[in-house]
């Protein structure tokens, strides 16, 4: 999809497909696309409340293809990289989308769980 493409969702920005056709990863293999693996989310500053007890850079899952771009930085919650920073979690109020599967992150995703059913926004 071209850039612009629109995304349903409470936070106005775009939904954007990985480019990384003939790039190549710092070990020298191809980046694949779907990206299926794990990779560190660097939470933002200042921390959101559903980050409590994650430490900053830790592994997350990921299976995707494209990633969200919201309009406004100040959303972005969580970032992490596949050939280019992306957002990797974005936040809102009372919203708070992760790029990455939390179910299947092990001890950090169930974490987030734990924090999320504590949240008061």
């Amino acid at each position: 999809l071209a850039a612009g493409t629109p995304g349903l969702g409470l936070i106005h920005g775009e939904v954007v497909k990985f480019d990384l056709a003939g790039r190549l990863q710092p070990d020298g293999s191809r980046y694949k696309v779907p990206q299926m693996g794990w990779n560190q989310v660097f939470q933002s500053a200042p921390a959101h409340p559903l980050w409590a007890g994650i430490v900053d850079g830790a592994y997350f899952y990921f299976v995707h293809s494209f990633y969200a771009r919201p309009a406004d930085a100040r959303h972005v919650a969580g970032e992490a990289d596949y050939g280019a920073r992306f957002a990797a979690a974005i936040a809102r109020n009372n919203i708070f989308a992760t790029q990455f599967h939390p179910e299947k992150s092990a001890d950090q995703g169930l974490a987030l769980y734990r924090n999320f059913l504590h949240w008061k926004p």
